[in-house]
């Protein structure tokens, strides 16, 4: 932090009108190569939004979070409309938010401002509330939580244990246990499948010909990597474990049709080669659980978000450009970037409605026409027509 002093009467007159003539410049300035977009806000000047869902119940709602003690909204974005709001949790750094399949309930997900320099895994917790807001469940210590295709259960991996809640009742009602530390998982959406990241297997690793004489390859591989292994589920029987060493795994997720998981990974910080925020996104073919080599880079200073369209044709990445934070979307099957959505914003900057306030980590949703997406930065919305070549 840089700090300076104020001497004179015409030193606090100069301060004072550069500070008038950054008030008064127009908004607009972000995107002069694409207009293509309206940004607005909702809620008041205060609520730095932090997370935002598409609702499978009707596509013209959306849930949004928010850091601190900002509320959840419930907006109708096609009318520009606050349905509802609720208080949910005092979230310092802010939550993720995500719907359940059917759309009757919502899954909060602690955050941190810092995501990557500790390189471990860090329990948070998580809330569950339906759509009246009412609070359903609140899990602490956990790495991962989900809710059950059929909406009945909340399924909650820490450390080396998965529990089963019911719903109804809040009660844990069944315990599966893990032969190794799990950093998280992803359930498919027909609710077949569960893919759980965990510490690499030393059994398994002593077998592979590049470790039997390298010992310093895999006290590495036993440090620093980390591995995936397919469920069954509600069985919990094995299926397979993926033949693959990942970096750090922040995230898993299955596509929408389920035919690919989508695994989210960054290098232990020391066990970088690359930039400080180099992150990488690979995919796995569900088919016969087979790496495949396309996959997506991120720069993003945080944990990044991204989403497949509705369609499938596109596909969303938050990156960090040479300033500012930005969006990718590429053509999903080509792997060809088609365009970019720059948050620029000044230090001091106002519009019509207040005080524009920034924030390092935009979040998004793709519309159902699949040519338009719903951003989040900072105390703004964004909504944004991409190019589609």
């Amino acid at each position: 932090m840089f700090c300076f002093g104020i001497y004179n009467s015409s030193f606090k007159l100069a301060i004072a009108a550069i500070i008038a003539v950054f008030l008064c410049l127009p908004s607009s300035y972000a995107q002069d190569d694409n207009l293509k977009y309206e940004r607005f806000r909702i809620g008041e000047i205060k609520d730095i939004h932090s997370g935002i869902a598409l609702s499978p119940q009707d596509e013209n709602i959306v849930a949004i979070s928010g850091n601190k003690s900002a509320p959840v909204y419930i907006y109708n974005w096609n009318d520009d409309e606050v349905i509802n709001k609720f208080d949910v949790e005092n979230w310092y750094a802010g939550s993720s938010i995500e719907y359940s399949a059917n759309g009757n309930y919502i899954i909060l997900n602690q955050l941190f401002y810092v995501d990557w320099l500790v390189s471990k895994d860090k329990k948070v917790f998580f809330v569950i509330i339906d759509n009246n807001g009412q609070r359903i469940l609140k899990i602490d210590d956990s790495n991962e939580v989900k809710i059950s295709r059929d909406e009945k259960k909340a399924i909650s991996l820490s450390g080396d244990k998965i529990t089963e809640y019911d719903l109804a009742s809040g009660k844990a009602v069944n315990t599966f246990g893990l032969p190794e530390k799990g950093f998280g998982f992803a359930l498919s959406h027909d609710g077949s499948f569960i893919a759980v990241s965990h510490e690499p297997r030393e059994d398994d690793l002593k077998s592979m010909p590049q470790f039997k004489k390298n010992k310093q390859a895999l006290k590495n591989a036993l440090k620093y990597k980390h591995q995936i292994t397919i469920y069954s589920y509600p069985q919990f029987e094995k299926v397979t474990t993926i033949n693959e060493f990942y970096d750090n795994i922040y995230e898993l997720k299955f596509r929408q049709d389920d035919s690919e998981l989508y695994c989210l990974q960054k290098p232990h910080a020391k066990a970088q080669t690359g930039g400080l925020y180099q992150t990488y996104l690979n995919i796995i073919k569900t088919a016969n659980w087979e790496p495949i080599r396309k996959g997506f880079v991120s720069k993003a200073p945080y944990q990044p978000d991204f989403k497949l369209s509705n369609d499938g044709r596109f596909f969303g990445l938050v990156s960090q450009g040479g300033k500012f934070p930005e969006l990718h979307i590429y053509d999903y099957e080509k792997n060809r970037h088609v365009d970019r959505f720059e948050f620029s914003y000044r230090l001091i900057e106002s519009d019509e409605e207040g005080l524009v306030v920034a924030d390092n980590r935009p979040t998004f949703v793709f519309l159902p026409d699949n040519e338009s997406i719903l951003m989040a930065f900072g105390n703004r919305l964004f909504t944004w027509k991409f190019k589609q070549e």
